[in-house]
């Protein structure tokens, strides 16, 4: 696609509330500095290396680690001055019945999630026809990955997790079949699955969403001795109270494939002994893990009472 023919806009939607807030305000604040993208770059990757408080000091310290002023940044941040424009911005976008990150709209056009550049060149190019526009062929790009089956991969490095090709991220209303007891992703509900301990079985529709935002589901089958329940009970108990986003989910569930099943996007763990200390290397590895399509969107702020 020739340059020029196309514009692109960023609009700030803070959803993940104060923190997500202020964060956006800083970017602003970078912008001052020219360096906006620099350092939207380095927030994000910040949680995903991190997952770090995003307090005024760390937003700072983000700063001063592109090296922008730090003295004029922190004073542009401290003043508020963009606290308005942020809040105006997300509620445009939630108007447009966007509910989560990233999302992009063309013309009208509505494209969810992290695309490969080939889904938005086909609506782009749509678009530009439409309009009456010429388009250059695209350069030549490298030939896809070879999908990977079902089964072991050597890109994870615990025994016997089983690695899940390319699932469906799309947002569908009432009941989903599943090929599997515990999904590893698919289509999903509109409405994340909240993180915690839960002591009745879950929908699959909402948790699936919750493993789009990085959380880890911990299922177990209902006649799992109590013993070994209470040993997942203190393990994800711990999980939730390490600080952050808590990123857990655990509830038992009527049908399973083993005893235990520990599920994030694209992988999953099946145990027959809660104190398997694979199951911590699981948590620990695919909470915001390197297959998770959105990390650093909520698990909270969902459906979903579960134990406090």
């Amino acid at each position: 696609m020739s340059s020029g023919k196309v514009r692109f806009a960023y609009k700030h939607f803070a959803i993940l509330g104060p923190e997500s807030n202020r964060a956006a305000e800083a970017s602003e604040c970078a912008a001052e500095q020219n360096q906006f993208w620099a350092y939207h770059d380095r927030v994000f990757a910040d949680q995903v290396s991190e997952r770090s408080t995003l307090s005024a000091d760390r937003l700072t310290e983000l700063a001063g680690e592109i090296g922008l002023d730090t003295a004029a940044f922190r004073q542009c941040l401290d003043s508020g001055k963009y606290t308005s424009q942020i809040s105006q911005e997300s509620l445009s976008v939630q108007s447009l019945g966007v509910r989560g990150t990233p999302a992009f709209l063309i013309n009208g056009v509505f494209v969810s999630g992290a695309q490969p550049f080939e889904a938005f060149q086909q609506v782009i190019e749509e678009q530009l026809a439409q309009l009456g526009v010429e388009t250059e062929p695209a350069p030549p790009t490298a030939p896809p990955p070879t999908e990977e089956p079902v089964g072991e991969s050597e890109a994870v490095d615990i025994d016997g997790v089983i690695f899940f090709p390319a699932q469906s991220r799309d947002h569908q209303d009432g009941e989903i079949e599943y090929e599997h007891d515990t999904p590893p992703g698919g289509a999903h509900s509109d409405e994340w699955q909240n993180c915690g301990i839960y002591n009745e079985p879950l929908a699959k529709e909402p948790v699936i969403h919750s493993l789009e935002h990085g959380a880890v589901w911990v299922a177990y089958r209902s006649d799992l001795p109590t013993t070994q329940v209470e040993t997942l009970r203190a393990i994800v108990r711990n999980q939730l109270q390490a600080g952050g986003e808590p990123l857990v989910l655990l509830s038992p569930q009527p049908e399973l494939e083993a005893p235990i099943v520990a599920t994030a996007w694209q992988v999953q763990l099946q145990l027959t002994d809660a104190a398997d200390p694979r199951l911590r290397l699981f948590l620990k590895k695919y909470q915001n893990g390197p297959y998770t399509p959105e990390p650093g969107a909520p698990c909270s702020a969902g459906i979903g009472q579960p134990e406090k």
